[in-house]
């Protein structure tokens, strides 16, 4: 009868000790916490051994792989949102949201994770065992990302054409995998940077000083796949001069914390309704010329620019410095009109021959033309075409 009473009695006490012990939200937020602190430690404590982990995108790993990841961060937040609870029997089922903050150790760049999660857990030996996690991606507000995403690419156009370095080179993420390729309308690379300090090199060179364009975006065409965003459009820039030019560019965002950071660039300029004709972009420079020739001069004429006048100096040739010297001024009168204009274009050369028409404003505010015939020599560079040389000669009647 002793035995039989001391057999009974462990055998309560057996059933006391491993009575199972309800999985409440209390018992899930504790769990959050210690991942928070130290997953490394929470995983080897809480999961099981033949644990599985399916990632975001489709990757699956065991335990010993999953942390395995953690030698590469260090976790600072792990936050669950929206989150249900269901236990059936002795398995639990947690079914939410998560907002994983952590830095790259290497790097110290934050990273966050907004993902949907399913985690299951079993009672197993008395306690609460983590068995499986799944991980996907959160759906977003495609609306708020898309405007965020077109504010960066505005803000970059006007650092860019307002001279600010750091402002250009603070939309792209620090990586030395990010990449920036572009070309002209002529088909020319006019930027080339594959990694990181390429692309400081590169904004530090191009970004010198306002280069008074405005920059029109549109057909915008987004796609977003996890922490990444594509972004299509087009783009037409209008230069402080009133020409134009016309681009189409393939954008790729990656988020970075809360915010979207470029780490590939690609801009390819292209000519539309022609406005890109030598021709046009001639009958312009003549404008400008007459509004102000000396600014015209050093805005558009290249460092090698050579030119030769047959009617003033007998054929002899100059530089930029001597034509920006003899350039006539803002308060002068005699304008400069073209005719008769032919054009010949190869990839980033352009010549255009026709007669250029002096008119010399006489004190009885008479006109007095000057007919010339004239070869403009233009060269497409860093997308934009500039007066590379000039040859003018007296037409005989």
């Amino acid at each position: 009868m002793k035995q039989l009473t001391i057999t009974f009695l462990f055998s309560i006490i057996s059933i006391f000790c491993f009575a199972q012990t309800p999985f409440t939200e209390k018992t899930f937020l504790d769990f959050a916490k210690k991942m928070e602190k130290d997953p490394v430690q929470t995983l080897e404590n809480s999961a099981v051994t033949d644990f599985v982990f399916v990632g975001t995108g489709g990757f699956v790993t065991d335990l010993k792989g999953l942390i395995a990841l953690y030698d590469n961060f260090t976790s600072v937040s792990f936050t669950p949102t929206d989150y249900k609870i269901r236990t059936y029997g002795n398995s639990t089922i947690v079914t939410g949201r998560l907002k994983h903050t952590y830095t790259v150790k290497k790097t110290g760049a934050p990273r966050i994770l907004d993902e949907l999660i399913t985690y299951t857990y079993a009672w197993i030996n008395g306690e609460w065992k983590f068995t499986s996690a799944q991980h996907s991606d959160a759906p977003i507000d495609r609306n708020i990302e898309e405007v965020a995403i077109k504010k960066i690419l505005d803000d970059v156009d006007a650092a860019f054409n307002g001279g600010d370095k750091d402002g250009v080179i603070n939309a792209w993420k620090n990586d030395p995998k990010i990449s920036f390729i572009g070309s002209g309308a002529g088909g020319e690379f006019n930027l080339v940077a594959q990694d990181f300090e390429g692309l400081k090199k590169a904004v530090t060179q191009y970004v010198v000083k306002p280069t008074g364009t405005k920059g029109i975006k549109s057909n915008h065409r987004f796609m977003f796949k996890g922490n990444l965003a594509i972004v299509e459009f087009d783009q037409e820039d209008i230069r402080a001069n009133g020409t134009k030019g016309h681009s189409h560019s393939i954008d790729i965002f990656e988020k970075v914390g809360d915010s979207w950071k470029v780490i590939v660039a690609s801009h390819h300029g292209f000519n539309n309704k022609n406005e890109d004709t030598p021709e046009e972009i001639v009958k312009q420079w003549i404008a400008d010329y007459n509004k102000d020739g000396k600014s015209f001069f050093e805005n558009n004429c290249s460092d090698d620019y050579i030119a030769s006048n047959t009617g003033i100096n007998g054929g002899k040739f100059f530089d930029r410095a001597t034509i920006i010297g003899r350039a006539r001024k803002e308060n002068e009168t005699n304008d400069a009109e073209t005719t008769n204009m032919k054009s010949f274009k190869s990839g980033n050369l352009a010549v255009v021959m026709g007669n250029l028409i002096w008119h010399h404003k006489q004190p009885d505010g008479s006109d007095k033309p000057e007919q010339t015939v004239s070869t403009f020599i233009l060269q497409k560079k860093d997308g934009k075409w500039w007066y590379a040389g000039h040859h003018i000669s007296p037409l005989k009647e």
